[in-house]
């Protein structure tokens, strides 16, 4: 809402965050300004992104947005750039961005939408902790959250390309988070469920009622979807130094679905 102060629980910290055109990126970056940190926005819809600002200016957040593809090497050097000169650090990384893919099985899966999923799943995970801790590590360390997946802890048949990808986001992350704890940059993962998103909505667009109570609704003991704020709760307080003794965890956030 106009004129909400800010608790300021990340108060003069800045946080960059990918995907946050919308969804849970959008989510994440709104509850990022709500704490009072200055936030860098990425997306390659420069629409979305300023819907994402001035949801934040609500908020009476500082934003920094940068429209590009977070799979090219070149979107990261100019970000890190920009956001050293502007504001001089980076404490928090959350690689957020995702594309889910067709629902293909493996024999079926196109070669160009199997490369498209990993190189904005895997390698833009990967170049955006190659970019940012480097800065991190200039102020004393930092938090990095990547967005993986509930498929990235099981399989789904139709779904091959995006589950390897979100898998090899878990193995990133447990990677990093040891070989920069002694740094003081502590690297997490989030893997949530079915959220009321963009994504979720395609993805719910395949199916019609009866196949949707039968794959998905029925395997949430919770029995519901989940909201974008169940997610951006979790990501922060991994921000936070209330989890500064987690590394390199990946926390499902679902509903139940993985207790079963």
């Amino acid at each position: 809402m106009a004129g909400e102060m800010t608790t300021g629980r990340f108060e003069g910290r800045v946080a960059v965050v990918t995907g946050a055109s919308r969804g849970l990126g959008q989510a994440i970056s709104v509850a990022f300004s709500g704490e009072g940190a200055k936030v860098v926005i990425c997306a390659r819809s420069l629409q979305g992104l300023e819907q994402t600002a001035a949801m934040a200016n609500r908020m009476q957040g500082e934003v920094l947005l940068l429209e590009g593809d977070i799979a090219n090497a070149e979107t990261w050097e100019k970000l890190v750039a920009t956001t050293l000169s502007k504001w001089g650090r980076i404490d928090y990384l959350v690689n957020n961005a995702g594309l889910m893919g067709g629902a293909s099985y493996i024999c079926d899966l196109d070669g160009a939408e199997f490369n498209a999923v990993m190189a904005t799943n895997v390698r833009g995970t990967w170049l955006g902790m190659k970019h940012c801790i480097p800065a991190m590590l200039q102020t004393g360390g930092g938090a990095i959250v990547n967005v993986s997946s509930i498929l990235g802890l099981h399989g789904n048949p139709g779904q091959s390309a995006y589950c390897a990808s979100k898998h090899a986001v878990i193995g990133l992350t447990k990677t990093a988070a040891l070989e920069y704890a002694k740094r003081g940059i502590r690297v997490n993962a989030v893997c949530p469920a079915a959220h009321e998103t963009e994504m979720f909505k395609d993805y719910r667009s395949r199916f019609n009622d009866d196949e949707w109570a039968l794959r998905v609704e029925g395997k949430y003991p919770l029995g519901r979807v989940g909201k974008v704020q169940e997610v951006s709760s979790v990501v922060l307080f991994l921000c936070s130094p209330a989890a500064s003794n987690l590394h390199g965890v990946a926390i499902p956030i679902d509903g139940g679905y993985a207790a079963q």
